[in-house]
């Protein structure tokens, strides 16, 4: 099962999108830099992955797949990069 999100907003330029999973790090004034981390263990966690994808001049989307309980692993290629 893959679960993807998009939004409209300007993207993320490649030095944050470097960083975006490493805990502390983050872009807000008032952020924890906790969300992003949290999140990929979690996924991972299940034998799931997560990346985000930011084309140039696009919106930013970002997809979580997991894996189902029928799922053998050479069923669950990793996301493209």
């Amino acid at each position: 099962m893959t679960v993807s999100i998009a939004d409209r907003g300007p993207g993320m330029p490649s030095d944050v999108l470097e960083k975006v999973f490493e805990p502390f790090f983050t872009t807000k004034h008032r952020g924890t830099g906790l969300g992003m981390p949290i999140a990929k263990r979690v996924i991972e966690a299940h034998g799931g992955t997560i990346a985000i994808e930011t084309p140039a001049a696009a919106a930013r989307s970002s997809s979580s797949r997991f894996r189902s309980r029928n799922s053998a692993p050479g069923d669950f290629p990793p996301p493209a990069k």
